[in-house]
């Protein structure tokens, strides 16, 4: 990335990370209904009548929503990808939810409920609804217009900053044989034909060689 960095270029860049990453969802979700049905495990979820549903339909209608959010991400759009990214209130709400005092609070509260409901919390099919929701949430956030925001001026203070430092001259020169600095190293083809710089660290002038010390005799 560098510092001009544009949401449209943005979007462009990650649309295809997000394709591959929303495919993989499907395809994890679509696995979980089949290793389920295949294994008679499901969990119901309810029953009307002779009508008995469980996880499998559920595990597959995931698997086609993440579908059709990867094929939502291909090419890039702006407008497309907007329509997979958090929502403005949720953004503002997180912004206030996240701050020190509630974030620590909530956290204790989480663990605490965790805790005493972890004979629930660790059925299967709830905690593989819980990894479902993070990854989703997760892939909103990517996308999110505050975050491109943020990471735009990252981007481009960490460019104004690497612009801001001194270059180095990259020579090839022996390292037994300190430069003062303001003298030009010497070309390759002149090197110890004419001039040689002096191996003092303290040196600041260019010490004539024997040869042309003995011309100019």
């Amino acid at each position: 990335m560098h510092g001009h960095l544009d949401v449209n270029e943005f979007y462009q860049d990650i649309s295809g990370f997000l394709v591959g990453y929303y495919l993989a969802l499907a395809a994890m979700n679509a696995l979980a209904a089949w290793f389920v049905w295949r294994r008679s495990s499901a969990t119901v979820l309810c029953r009307c009548g002779r009508l008995c549903v469980t996880t499998v339909p559920l595990w597959l209608l995931t698997a086609g929503m993440f579908g059709l959010m990867s094929a939502t991400a291909v090419g890039g759009d702006a407008a497309a990808i907007g329509r997979i990214s958090l929502p403005q209130w949720s953004q503002k709400f997180l912004n206030v939810a996240l701050q020190p005092t509630w974030y620590t609070l909530g956290t204790f509260a989480a663990l605490g409920l965790l805790f005493l409901a972890r004979r629930f919390f660790v059925r299967p099919a709830v905690a593989w609804a819980m990894l479902n929701l993070a990854f989703f949430f997760l892939g909103l956030s990517m996308t999110s217009s505050s975050g491109v925001r943020n990471l735009s001026a990252s981007a481009k203070a960490a460019w104004l900053w690497q612009a801001k430092q001194p270059r180095v001259w990259n020579s090839t020169r022996p390292r037994s044989v300190p430069v003062a600095a303001g003298i030009p190293w010497p070309a390759s083809g002149d090197r110890g034909s004419s001039t040689r710089l002096s191996r003092s660290e303290s040196a600041v002038a260019v010490v004539p060689t024997d040869a042309s010390a003995g011309s100019g005799a």
